[in-house]
């Protein structure tokens, strides 16, 4: 699982020219920071220039000092192994890649200064990520305290008790990254309202909704390869298993149904793809946001068609979905809708927490789109 991407086609991140490379790299968006921390200061943002000032210059200096010593003949090499591009990695760079760059190119057409837009998402990224870690490793808890003092009910053949920190492995729960964002927002939204700034609400969720949706597409893609977020057992013939050492195996090798057979195989039973269904959901979502915004459509349509849509597509996913350490309302099978998705009949159709904020999302979307209407037409 979770295999190095570019040691796959012979290249390792490893050695005095790499790291060179690196240092050099490092200056050059250091050395843009600092720049930025002086416009910043020009324009009368003194705290937030002088922070930003402080830690890049800092940063400068370090990696200015790292790249003079990598040409020495003395440099003792920084990175002790080859540094690993995991698939979950990857997939999560690319995502908030597109994420960004779709929030910066669409924030002309709602009122907003693309570079103000690029240094929010940077923040929403940073806070997004710990937030989602936090609620993913709060509700997983028994998988990493078993990698750690009982590593084979975890599937591991070894403890791994820094395995909380390895996001190259996956593990990051939506919602949490959601309710972390939700307060970077508020604190931004408040700020431009001291400034003056009034009216920006709608506008900035139709921004950050479809740059979401994207990020999070390529995110499951990601998820898919990392064996997190699996689905329930499929009783069709089309799905994905996992192997030793991924978030699923460890899982469902504990039931005695399918231990013997997965000690065997070393892989889990077919599981429903979900991953790839939420990443194609999320995708189309995404194309309907564009839609929406070159047609010219109010503000606060994009966020609520993506907080509905969402909401949707969650509450059904989660259905064919079998990592259930977020716990449920009531659990309540449905046989003829287990058998219409190819899921055994004793499998809980319904209510999951995660269904639950689904259906939140979905009564905020409705809001959200009514807000829309009786908002004024957006100037493009």
């Amino acid at each position: 699982m979770y295999p190095d991407l570019l040691g796959a086609f012979g290249v390792e991140l490893y050695g005095v020219r790499f790291e060179q490379v690196v240092w050099g790299l490092l200056a050059l968006l250091m050395a843009w920071g600092v720049v930025s921390s002086v416009r910043l200061w020009r324009k009368g943002r003194k705290g937030e220039g002088l922070v930003q000032g402080i830690l890049t210059t800092g940063i400068l200096a370090w990696s200015v000092a790292k790249e003079i010593s990598a040409f020495g003949t003395d440099y003792a090499l920084f990175f002790s192994e080859p540094l690993v591009l995991h698939t979950y990695a990857f997939c999560l760079l690319i995502g908030v890649g597109l994420g960004i760059w779709t929030a910066s190119y669409q924030a002309k057409f709602r009122g907003f200064a693309p570079g103000e837009i690029v240094r929010l998402c940077l923040v929403l990224v940073f806070l997004g990520i710990l937030g989602a870690r936090a609620a993913h490793v709060i509700v997983d808890a028994p998988t990493y305290w078993n990698s750690c003092f009982a590593p084979h009910a975890a599937g591991l053949a070894e403890p791994d008790c820094l395995r909380v920190f390895k996001l190259g492995e996956g593990g990051l729960t939506f919602y949490g990254g959601v309710i972390a964002g939700l307060l970077v927002i508020a604190v931004f939204l408040i700020r431009r309202r001291r400034q003056g700034h009034r009216g920006e609400t709608l506008p900035l969720m139709d921004i950050l909704a479809s740059a979401l949706a994207i990020a999070h597409a390529c995110g499951r893609m990601g998820c898919l390869a990392a064996g997190c977020c699996w689905g329930a057992v499929t009783t069709g013939n089309i799905g994905v298993r996992y192997e030793t050492g991924s978030f699923a195996f460890a899982e469902l090798v504990k039931n005695p149904e399918y231990q013997p057979q997965m000690v065997k195989d070393g892989m889990t039973p077919l599981l429903h793809a979900t991953q790839i269904y939420e990443s194609i959901g999320e995708l189309a979502i995404y194309g309907a946001c564009w839609a929406i915004l070159l047609r010219h459509g109010k503000p606060g349509k994009m966020a609520g068609m993506w907080l509905l849509g969402y909401g949707i597509l969650r509450f059904v996913l989660e259905i064919m979905r079998d990592d259930e350490e977020r716990g449920h309302f009531f659990e309540l099978a449905i046989e003829p809708v287990n058998r219409w998705l190819n899921l055994l009949p004793e499998h809980t159709t319904i209510l999951s927490t995660s269904q639950g904020i689904a259906l939140v999302m979905m009564a905020m979307g409705g809001l959200t789109l009514i807000a829309a209407r009786l908002a004024p037409s957006s100037k493009s």
